[in-house]
């Protein structure tokens, strides 16, 4: 486990910088790949992040972030593709869509979460990650959805990337250690 635990007063960027979230950094991010608002979110600090929606808390934030780092730090949480290279070719927008492999105990059911973020972009930091812990320690496989959103995400390619990440995971059942007849779906707002 990390020497570093992150509670309210560390800043979102000090988090983005670790080096064990540096292959997760673009799906933590809480604003599109590039945008602005980044820049400001970066600078504040789980307990200024928990006040700019009443649907985030800094201790939620810093429990879901808390455990991305130790699963991250432990070697266990995983990018996983959803589409193959047929369907890259087809729609090069499908290769933004993604999921966020965080096992559980072997055999478990699973969730695949997908959480909002207003349509612009996944946020898995504030909404994915807090339930993902939990879900964790009751001995859930959990799932993070990276749909596609924005320019890229119009509908009905959010749902296609559902169904892909259901299709994916009930294919590579074995090697991902979960039943898949056993499972839950869940998502927040734009999820």
């Amino acid at each position: 486990m990390t020497s570093t635990l992150v509670n309210g007063r560390t800043r979102f960027g000090d988090v983005l910088r670790m080096p064990c979230l540096q292959p997760f950094r673009d799906q933590l991010l809480l604003g599109p790949k590039g945008s602005p608002q980044n820049h400001l979110y970066n600078r504040l600090t789980m307990d200024q992040l928990g006040r700019l929606t009443p649907a985030w808390s800094h201790a939620g934030l810093a429990e879901g972030l808390n455990f991305a780092i130790a699963q991250a730090e432990a070697g266990q949480m995983q990018n996983l593709p959803l589409y193959d290279s047929p369907a890259l070719a087809e729609d090069p927008t499908c290769a933004e869509a993604k999921l966020l492999f965080l096992p559980g105990k072997a055999g478990a059911p699973y969730v695949v979460i997908a959480p909002g973020g207003a349509y612009i972009n996944v946020a898995i930091a504030v909404e994915g990650l807090p339930v993902a812990a939990r879900l964790h320690k009751m001995g859930y496989t959990v799932f993070l959805l990276q749909y596609r959103c924005g320019r890229n995400g119009r509908l009905p390619k959010p749902f296609y990337d559902m169904q892909a990440s259901l299709g994916y995971i009930t294919a590579h059942a074995n090697e991902l250690g979960v039943d898949p007849s056993g499972y839950a779906v869940m998502g927040f707002s734009a999820g």
